[in-house]
């Protein structure tokens, strides 16, 4: 594509290589020049390349158009994916106006063959999807999405699933919802019901039924808990250490946080908060 391969081939083995053009007399002859090693190398590269040409094959299959937007969005990335892992196959999808259900693959035989498989695999598991409803106490979300979103990227690679967290409750909506319900601006507004999940609480998973189950399990092992931990008062200082080196390196060691009461409240219990998996090594 775009002369991409023959590029390759000079790279790998700087060679020149020249094509016929419409003024010679043999358009089937290519001429390779340079060393005597460079040209047998790239003699070897065009020929396998030539071969695999002729293996070269176009198929269709039929695609639901209510689907071809997973597909052909953030710019055709499931396709670039199916490209990368199928040896280059290349699949079009007809333009939105055409309201065709047939899509084309080219690209060599065994790789088309297997590219269906996996756009057929896809297609059953957008038929199956489901959406579901996970909620979590916004303060959890950031620590939840971990650093960059490195963590819900995880999750969403683990289970196939797509997850989508709310937007963030704007401070005046949250005074808003305490205050009584009543007339505002000569409307009635409806009852709230107190036992309803808060919109900016609730994350939403979409995906095949039982991933979408572990999906909302792992999601849940995220928030953080905390626990009260009991150590006599005269040790503090030994955890807590000099300029409080001792308790920074236990926190950043175990990934949590660790709170030593006052010195006035000559308190023995200490609190840790972090993951669940993360706790029990730090109480040790």
């Amino acid at each position: 594509k775009g002369g991409g391969n023959i590029r390759k081939v000079r790279d790998r083995t700087g060679a020149r290589i020249i094509f016929p053009t419409a003024e010679d007399k043999d358009h089937e002859l290519i001429t390779v020049i340079g060393t005597e090693e460079a040209v047998a190398e790239a003699q070897k590269e065009l020929e396998a390349l030539i071969k695999s040409l002729d293996n070269i094959v176009e198929d269709f299959m039929i695609v639901d158009p209510k689907h071809h937007r997973f597909f052909v969005a953030r710019r055709g990335q499931v396709l670039r994916d199916i490209a990368d892992e199928y040896g280059g196959v290349i699949v079009s999808f007809p333009r939105t106006a055409a309201q065709s259900d047939k899509v084309t693959l080219k690209g060599a035989k065994d790789c088309v063959e297997a590219a269906k498989k996996r756009m057929l695999e896809m297609i059953e598991d957008l038929d199956a999807q489901v959406t579901m409803e996970c909620v979590i106490p916004q303060k959890f979300h950031r620590s939840i999405m971990g650093p960059k979103g490195s963590r819900i990227q995880q999750i969403t690679k683990d289970h196939n699933v797509q997850i989508k967290f709310p937007d963030r409750e704007e401070q005046q909506q949250a005074d808003a919802s305490v205050q009584e319900n009543g007339e505002a601006n000569g409307e009635v507004k409806e009852p709230v019901d107190p036992t309803a999940p808060k919109k900016c609480d609730v994350i939403v998973l979409s995906g095949r039924k039982e991933r979408c189950e572990a999906a909302v399990e792992a999601l849940k092992a995220l928030v953080p808990v905390t626990i009260a931990v009991e150590v006599p008062f005269e040790l503090h200082r030994y955890i807590i250490g000099q300029k409080g080196s001792g308790i920074r390196k236990m926190m950043d060691e175990f990934e949590v946080n660790i709170q030593v009461p006052a010195h006035e409240l000559q308190s023995d219990i200490i609190s840790i908060t972090g993951l669940a998996s993360h706790l029990d090594r730090a109480k040790e």
